[in-house]
């Protein structure tokens, strides 16, 4: 339990976490996925944790990953780092903006083709083909 301002109650008051299965859409697809929520214990209003407003979105997007077999954030950003390369000079050996790669590495959802380049460059040899189709 934690103490939050409640916007309907109008008042400072305890609040526990619920969690339940929610239906999303992501790309035009439909997937169930377990969403946690703050819930007011005087009127039952539910609102987003403070400390994570992002958390059922990250999770949603994780999912939808996971669904699709997708590098996560941290995996694209690995397969970067192997090379000790910066994001700007990745970006430019996959034929992307710096921007793009930037937002992916922070957690927005890649498209398949970028998905596939990035498993590309984890295989030197790939990576090396890739640079050269880029040039």
């Amino acid at each position: 339990m934690a103490r939050h301002f409640c916007f309907e109650c109008l008042n400072e008051t305890e609040f526990k976490e619920v969690e339940f299965k929610e239906d999303i859409e992501i790309k035009g697809e439909m997937f169930s996925n377990t969403h946690h929520y703050l819930e007011c214990e005087n009127c039952g209003v539910q609102i987003e944790n403070p400390a994570n407003l992002d958390r059922n979105l990250e999770s949603d997007y994780n999912f939808y990953r996971k669904a699709k077999n997708w590098l996560t954030p941290d995996e694209i950003k690995s397969v970067r780092e192997q090379y000790g390369l910066s994001q700007r000079t990745f970006a430019t050996l996959l034929g992307m903006s710096h921007a793009t790669l930037s937002r992916y590495e922070g957690g927005a959802l890649q498209t398949d083709l970028h998905n596939t380049l990035f498993i590309m460059a984890n295989d030197p040899n790939a990576f090396h083909m890739v640079m050269l189709t880029n040039k």
